[in-house]
């Protein structure tokens, strides 16, 4: 295989993606297993390796739902991995047990490259990418390049819409009420079907969860709004199983919160790239990012 194509790994909550991502988007080699959160860190590198063999591919990028130090190449937080894993995870250790060259990379920033190149954003102005899933994060390019410093990521789900002491935007927004209903309820691997099902039904609790999500979406998204200014509003994620069930209320509550504050308009569009944002992103981060050695020749149109 061309060494055009990349490596790409999506580290999510619960399950480790990987492809074979080329300059164009598309994938092959697709693979899904469950992370195993009492196991050495060395999965992430088994799956590396298993991806690469037999193929010739410049670099391997792993997205990481975490604060990454561009610097060294280090994961310096994640809440929804192991935290055993926080202290050893990096490029170089990385690259080192899977024998071939690593980035490390934030999960969001990979999605905004992956639905603005070839998804539901934009390449000729800003775009902005909300996940809803696991926890709560966003990023944003402008005219194909990625907005980022230093380290991954606008922090998003750490800010608490309710003020100091109050719960994280992360655990408001995010599949972390579904699991909270489901223990309270002792519903194990309640769905966000599920829970329409039950909110539709009349379940008081599920209800509850149900308009809690909404609100603290629309709160998300009106913040990056505000933060970013972008033309598009792409939001993704577990959550957005659900559809124009969650993408319509969630949107229209946003733009009239925009309309009534800065006068701001956004279009709002949901994931056209679904959980294969991150890992098509792969394969335009050497462009997005400016980084050196990139393997699509072309600055983006």
């Amino acid at each position: 295989m061309s060494s055009d194509w990349l490596g790409a790994v999506d580290v999510g909550g619960t399950h480790l993606r990987t492809a074979l991502a080329g300059p164009d988007g598309r994938l092959t080699a697709r693979s899904r297993v469950r992370i195993r959160p009492q196991d050495e860190i060395s999965q992430v590198a088994d799956a590396i390796k298993a991806l690469v063999a037999g193929h010739q591919v410049a670099r391997v990028v792993v997205g990481m739902p975490g604060r990454i130090d561009r610097r060294t190449g280090r994961l310096e937080q994640a809440r929804n991995l192991p935290i055993t894993w926080i202290a050893g995870l990096s490029a170089g250790r990385l690259s080192e047990q899977a024998g071939c060259e690593v980035v490390l990379a934030g999960d969001a920033e990979l999605a905004v490259i992956g639905e603005a190149w070839f998804g539901a954003g934009t390449r000729t102005g800003d775009t902005a990418y909300l996940t809803l899933s696991t926890g709560v994060g966003f990023a944003a390019t402008s005219q194909g390049r990625l907005l980022a410093g230093q380290r991954t990521g606008f922090q998003l789900g750490f800010i608490r819409p309710g003020g100091p002491g109050q719960p994280l935007l992360d655990s408001l927004a995010s599949g972390q009420q579904l699991t909270a209903l489901a223990r309270a309820t002792g519903r194990p691997g309640l769905t966000i079907q599920q829970l329409l099902e039950l909110a539709d039904g009349g379940d008081p609790q599920a209800r509850l969860t149900w308009t809690r999500i909404v609100r603290y979406g629309a709160w998300a998204a009106v913040a990056v709004c505000h933060a970013i200014n972008p033309d598009v509003l792409v939001i993704g994620g577990g959550l957005m199983t659900a559809g124009d069930r969650l993408l319509q209320p969630l949107a229209e509550a946003a733009q009239a919160e925009l309309a009534s504050g800065s006068g701001l308009v956004v279009e709002i569009r949901r994931s056209a790239l679904g959980d294969d944002a991150a890992l098509a992103g792969a394969g335009a981060f050497a462009v997005a990012t400016g980084a050196a050695g990139a393997l699509a020749g072309a600055a983006p149109a």
